[in-house]
C-alpha cells in the first residue's frame, strides 16, 4: 500500500489500522500520522519512505519526525532522502523503490 504526498498519508493511516498483514507501505514525499499506533498485524510489514530535502510543500522535517518512528528494528525499513529534490520523485527514488519492492516480493513468506 502506498502513495505520493496526501495519497501516501492516507495510505499510511489505512496501513496502520488494517488488522490483517499487508505486504508493506511505500511513502513518497509524505509523512504518517504520528498519533495513531500501528496495528500488530503490520508489525513486520516493510516500509519504504523517500523524501526530497528541498520539499517546500511537505517539509522534510515533518516526514522525518513522523516516519522514523516506523524504523523500530522489527521491520525492513528503507529511507531515501534526496538533496536538491523538491516535492517530487526522481529516477533514483524510482529505482530504489523498484529494488525495495522486488526484494520484499521475492522474500519467502512465513
Amino acid at each position: 500500500m502506498g502513495g505520493f504526498s496526501q495519497g501516501a498519508f492516507m495510505a499510511s493511516i489505512v496501513w496502520k489500522k488494517y488488522q490483517k498483514p499487508l505486504g508493506g507501505l511505500i511513502l513518497f514525499s509524505s509523512a504518517t500520522n504520528k498519533s495513531s499506533r500501528v496495528d500488530e498485524a503490520q508489525e513486520n510489514s516493510p516500509v519504504f519512505w523517500s523524501h526530497g530535502l528541498d520539499d517546500c510543500l511537505f517539509l522534510y522535517r515533518h516526514g522525518e519526525y513522523n516516519n522514523l518512528m516506523l524504523d523500530d528494528g522489527k521491520r525492513k525499513f528503507l529511507h531515501v532522502s534526496r538533496d536538491g529534490l523538491g516535492h517530487a520523485v526522481d529516477v533514483v527514488v524510482k529505482m530504489r523503490a523498484k529494488s525495495f519492492m522486488e526484494d520484499i516480493m521475492t522474500r519467502p513468506k512465513l
